[in-house]
């Protein structure tokens, strides 16, 4: 996302990785969280989001109990569900896009399995400085990927 470098694009927050080590990190810290899962796409978004996952529990020298995957085009989530349950998840990290994280977690509510959910926050716009400014002007436009 952030190579090759462009002076004209920038993106203006943090990296996937980043953004599940923050969350895992408050989860943790903060609310106590201790049985760590991971489900994701089995994309290349998806394995960047597992390797901030793996990140962040090695350096809190915490384990990943359970990992599930799934295709992009997957619609049923119950077996991924059930070894999240049956692993004992009380924070679930999402490596997922809008419809393969709605899905999950109903299916997950369905089956009543308690616990804390975070996620990254893919977006689908970047900012952009085009066209250029002229002398003065502060405007930036966005411009949808």
């Amino acid at each position: 996302m952030y190579e090759p470098f462009h002076k004209l694009k920038f993106y203006n927050a943090a990296t996937y990785v980043d953004q599940v080590r923050a969350g895992i990190q408050y989860f943790v810290s903060k609310k106590g969280k201790k049985a760590l899962c991971a489900m994701y796409q089995d994309t290349d978004f998806g394995k960047e989001v597992l390797d901030g996952i793996q990140i962040q529990a090695d350096k809190l020298k915490i384990k990943i109990v359970e990992t599930t995957t799934h295709k992009p085009t997957d619609q049923d989530f119950t077996a991924q569900i059930t070894r999240l349950k049956a692993a004992g998840c009380d924070l679930v990290v999402l490596g997922t896009i809008v419809r393969d994280s709605i899905v999950p977690y109903a299916t997950a509510r369905k089956d009543r399995l308690d616990g804390t959910w975070t996620s990254s926050a893919p977006r689908p716009a970047t900012t952009s400085s085009w066209p250029p400014r002229r002398a003065g002007s502060r405007r930036a436009s966005t411009r949808w990927a």
